[in-house]
């Protein structure tokens, strides 16, 4: 069964970016947020 998309906000991927920086793993807020945890590294990769 295949995942509903979802976009993150810029104000979501910027607290997701936040907490990643901080340690949090890509799995559990990709959990929190209902995204991949590839998608988590890919906003969390991008220049700020």
């Amino acid at each position: 069964m295949r995942r509903e998309r979802k976009k993150l906000t810029i104000e979501t991927s910027v607290e997701v970016t936040r907490r990643f920086r901080a340690g949090e793993t890509a799995a559990a807020l990709a959990d929190e947020y209902k995204v991949s945890p590839d998608h988590v590294r890919r906003v969390c990769k991008k220049p700020t």
